[in-house]
């Protein structure tokens, strides 16, 4: 703006020409050089401009980019965590059913033994009851009534029999034998119908007496004996009961006042 008023001057002001010419002249390098310093500082400043501001944006693309990476990183790395987690679980599921099923087979397994022990005991003991000697007996005295009294101790014999396993009661001779080593379980009943006399008994085992009992005359009502012991007898060895002199006992079939038992508890 200003070289171009300086050239108009210039144009229709003839005179002075140098003067003003050299004024115009140093005013127009003035002016030129101020235009040339603005020019300079315009193109310094765009220049400036021009490098910087690419830059700039340059680096926040980068950081974006970075950004968004870091971002997908991230992700990745949480999908990858996830997925770790779910492999953890399903191991930890697999070793926990898999500790589940050895428990349960060492389980199964203690069970199994247990239940064989057992049944082997059963076949055991089902073996030895086979192979055991079975051995019971009863008897009634009489279906008569009276038996007694006696001017002498007598045996007694028991010829109503009730049970007779194994056959080691003799009913003819009102004696047990032992047939095998072992414990047996004696035990008799007597009744005596009221009277004088008293209610005497005894229960021999071979040629001794192991039990007596006595039942005094109770102002003539009837009188009842009972009793029980456990004999450990040999093969071979008798038990058998004797009446007392002058005792008498009474019996009928229906009733089984006086009776004789024993069995074998077991074999020794």
């Amino acid at each position: 703006m200003r070289g171009a008023v300086a050239l108009l001057v210039l144009l229709f002001c003839p005179s002075g020409t140098r003067t003003q010419g050299e004024s115009g002249g140093d005013r127009e390098s003035l002016v030129e050089s101020h235009g040339t310093e603005d020019t300079e500082t315009t193109s310094k400043q765009t220049t400036g401009q021009t490098i910087t501001t690419p830059d700039i944006w340059g680096e926040v693309e980068e950081l974006r980019d970075m950004v968004d990476n870091l971002g997908t990183v991230v992700l990745e790395q949480r999908q990858k965590l996830r997925n770790m987690e779910k492999r953890v679980e399903r191991r930890w599921r697999g070793k926990r059913s898999r500790g589940a099923e050895a428990r349960l087979e060492s389980e199964n397994a203690a069970l199994e033994a247990r239940l064989n022990a057992s049944e082997g005991m059963v076949e055991k003991l089902r073996r030895e009851n086979a192979d055991r000697p079975k051995v019971a007996f009863s008897a009634g005295l009489t279906n008569d009534g009276h038996v007694g009294p006696f001017n002498s101790i007598t045996t007694l014999v028991y010829r109503r029999v009730i049970t007779n396993i194994g056959k080691a009661y003799n009913p003819n001779t009102g004696v047990f034998t032992a047939p095998v080593r072992g414990l047996y379980y004696i035990r008799f009943t007597a009744m005596g119908l009221k009277g004088p006399q008293s209610v005497d008994a005894h229960i021999y085992h071979n040629d001794k007496s192991v039990m007596f009992n006595h039942q005094n005359n109770d102002n003539g009502r009837n009188r009842f004996l009972s009793n029980a012991l456990t004999l450990e007898l040999e093969a071979g060895d008798v038990v058998y009961m004797r009446l007392p002199v002058n005792q008498e006992l009474y019996d009928e079939k229906s009733s089984n006042y006086s009776t004789f038992s024993g069995f074998l508890l077991f074999p020794m």
